[in-house]
């Protein structure tokens, strides 16, 4: 049995740029960013991501320093699960993605999804493309309290 590992925003799923010069293009964060008009905020975290702000880009303390920056901008926005769950239901697969998942050989093969972005993303390819949720690690998850609004996450 051998591991299969994928990384989620731009291999399962497309991208979404918020421009043209952006130095970055994910799904989940330049989406919402655009959902909620936090575009402006979103390319500034880009841009000092980029010179370094949040401290080494090796590091992985300073993803996750970012992360926390995002999400307290998406809160900020009033970003809703109404909104959020729309989101990921409207996110496209890379073209030949579930054609692909159908025909592997799972007798041969552990499919293990990796992402930088939000893990709700992540549990919808577990759904769609058979995949154990378990073998699905995200940099975070948000959750949203009964109402739909008031965003909270899990690093």
């Amino acid at each position: 049995m051998r591991l299969l590992v994928f990384d989620v925003e731009g291999t399962i799923f497309k991208p979404c740029s918020i421009s043209d010069d952006s130095p970055h293009a994910s799904y989940s964060w330049t989406r919402i960013a655009k959902e909620i008009g936090a575009e402006a905020e979103e390319l500034k975290t880009q841009r000092e991501w980029e010179k370094g702000h949040y401290g080494s880009r090796e590091s992985g303390a300073s993803y996750f320093d970012w992360v926390k920056e995002t999400i307290s901008i998406h809160k900020s926005k009033g970003l809703v699960r109404e909104t959020f769950d729309r989101i990921v239901d409207e996110a496209e697969y890379v073209d030949g993605v579930e054609k692909f998942f159908e025909q592997l050989n799972r007798e041969l093969y552990i499919p293990i999804l990796i992402s930088g972005g939000i893990q709700n993303l992540s549990i919808r390819a577990c759904k769609d493309l058979n995949i154990q949720k378990e073998n699905s690690y995200a940099a975070c998850e948000y959750f949203f309290c009964d109402r739909g609004t008031g965003l909270l996450s899990r690093l």
